[in-house]
């Protein structure tokens, strides 16, 4: 083998090199616009907890202070910031129906009829925020799973965001 071969070689394996990060480069570029809408969606859900967690200390105040509702204990239901969304979600919507439970079964219903139509108009608007998070999310993760599990693009730790089940 001459200086010639061997010329050719080293540039065969650089050019190799330039393709790969150049392939890595454009995807790591195609994956910002769909990890700033995650983004925005997060901030969406974020809110759209707190919403929920204000109503449900709401209605669980007015439901405790009145004695002619027979409540049921609610300490399990407590959230903390340790809970997942998942596990918070879940607890918000058992809390929400026991709650809607609880007073329609009491002799007081009709008082508490706008925060009952306010629990169903916030878990049906919840159910289309978390549905269309959980849509973009899955595609943004397999996205990322796909692009950034080849050889190429090693270089970039891209994150991945929990879905809400």
């Amino acid at each position: 083998m001459n200086l010639n071969d061997w010329l050719l070689i080293l540039l065969s394996i650089l050019a190799v090199i330039v393709i790969f990060f150049i392939i890595g480069l454009i995807s790591f570029l195609l994956s910002l616009p769909l990890e700033k809408k995650i983004l925005t969606l997060a901030d969406e859900v974020d809110k759209l907890n707190e919403k929920r967690n204000d109503i449900l200390n709401r209605v669980l105040s007015k439901v405790k202070e009145d004695k002619r509702v027979k409540i049921v204990d609610f300490e399990q239901f407590e959230l903390n910031n340790e809970d997942t969304l998942s596990t918070m979600r879940n607890k918000q919507d058992v809390a929400f129906i026991l709650l809607k439970k609880v007073i329609s079964s009491s002799k007081c219903r009709e008082e508490y009829k706008d925060d009952i139509k306010e629990i169903d108009d916030l878990i049906k608007e919840s159910e289309n925020i978390f549905e269309n998070y959980n849509k973009k999310t899955s595609s943004y993760n397999a996205f990322i799973r796909f692009i950034f599990a080849r050889p190429y693009a090693y270089f970039a730790k891209k994150k991945t965001y929990p879905l809400i089940y």
